[in-house]
């Protein structure tokens, strides 16, 4: 019968120095993996784009490559300003009192989350659509659509 080999004493340091070598490297790279995600949530706002001709507001882009589904992420306001900025005023207007008034479609690509929260400025929103000219909201696949606290009404 053979009797169980046990370590030698010396043997024990260099075998916690493997395990611990070994943890190291596999926490390490699991960071590695996921660091790439985090660098893509913390983007900057999404592109913003407005179609005169089919009346719809653009928010983020499409999938591919380097996509991270609702990683840019952009408010009701902040949508509002970009599209002011852009010279497209009149699709998306603050009325006062806490009501906003969207009179295009708005389209939230893979790359966007648009949050529409309750805030001083924002209590209800309002989705205006006359004969021929449809406004909505769609969310793409990857997309995000976020309403916290606020009333939508069409």
């Amino acid at each position: 019968m053979s009797a169980i080999e046990q370590p030698h004493p010396t043997q024990l340091p260099s075998v916690v120095t493997r395990a611990v070598f070994v943890t190291v490297v596999v926490v390490g790279a699991m960071a590695l993996l996921l660091l790439p995600l985090n660098v893509a949530r913390a983007q900057t706002a999404p592109t913003v784009t407005y179609n005169s001709n089919i009346n719809t507001i653009f928010i983020g882009s499409d999938p591919g490559v380097g996509v991270v589904p609702g990683s840019q992420t952009i408010s009701l306001q902040a949508l509002a300003a970009a599209l002011t900025a852009s010279g497209d005023t009149g699709v998306l207007v603050n009325q006062g009192n806490g009501v906003w008034l969207s009179t295009a479609r708005i389209e939230i690509k893979a790359s966007a989350r648009l949050a529409i929260t309750q805030a001083e400025d924002l209590k209800e929103l309002r989705l205006e659509s006359i004969i021929g000219k449809l406004a909505y909201i769609r969310v793409q696949d990857g997309g995000q659509l976020s309403i916290d606290g606020i009333k939508v009404t069409s």
